[in-house]
C-alpha cells in the first residue's frame, strides 16, 4: 500500500511537472503570438508608409518621369524582399516552435506510459505476495487445527490412561 502511495504520487508529481512545462510551452507560444502580431503591425505601418511615400513619388515622377520610376521600382523590391522575408522568418518561428511542442508531447507521453508499465509491474507483484500470504496463513491453519487435533488425542489417552489405573 505504500508502495502504490509512493508510485501514485511519484505519478502526480511527474504529471504536475509535465503540466507545468506543457503550461511553460504554451505561455511560450502565446509570447511568440504576441510578437507575431506585433510584427504584422509593424509590416501593416511600414506597409501603410511605402504607400504614402509611393502616392508622393507618383506626383513628383509626373514632374520627373525617368528618375522616378527607378525609385519606385526600387522602393517596391525592397518591400517585397522584406516581406518575403519577414515571411520566412515567421514560418521558421512557427516550425521551431510546433517542433518544441511535438518534442514535449512525446516525451509526456513516453513517460507516462513508463508509469504505467511500472504500476502495473507493482500490481502483478502486489498481487503474488497477497497469494503468498494467503497460502501461507492457509497452511498455518492447517497446521494449527492438525496441532489441536494431536494435543486433543494426547490428552484424551491422558486421561484413559488415568482412569485405567
Amino acid at each position: 500500500a505504500d508502495k502504490v502511495e509512493h508510485l501514485e504520487n511519484a505519478f502526480r508529481d511527474a504529471l504536475g511537472r509535465r503540466s507545468q512545462d506543457l503550461q511553460a510551452a504554451h505561455s511560450k507560444i502565446q509570447e511568440l503570438h504576441s510578437n507575431i502580431a506585433k510584427e504584422v503591425a509593424v509590416k501593416d505601418s511600414h506597409h501603410k508608409i511605402v504607400s504614402e511615400h509611393l502616392g508622393n513619388e507618383k506626383v513628383a515622377r509626373e514632374r520627373h518621369q525617368a528618375t522616378m520610376e527607378e525609385r519606385v521600382a526600387r522602393l517596391e523590391s525592397r518591400s517585397s524582399s522584406m516581406s518575403d522575408q519577414h515571411s520566412r522568418d515567421l514560418e521558421h518561428v512557427h516550425g521551431n516552435i510546433q517542433h518544441r511542442l511535438d518534442l514535449l508531447e512525446q516525451k509526456v507521453s513516453d513517460e507516462l506510459k513508463d508509469v504505467k508499465e511500472h504500476i502495473h509491474g507493482e500490481r502483478q507483484v502486489r498481487g503474488q505476495h497477497h497469494d503468498a500470504v494467503a497460502e501461507h496463513l492457509e497452511a498455518e491453519r492447517r497446521a494449527r487445527d492438525q496441532h489441536e487435533k494431536a494435543v486433543q488425542n494426547h490428552l484424551l489417552q491422558e486421561k484413559k490412561a488415568r482412569e485405567a489405573h
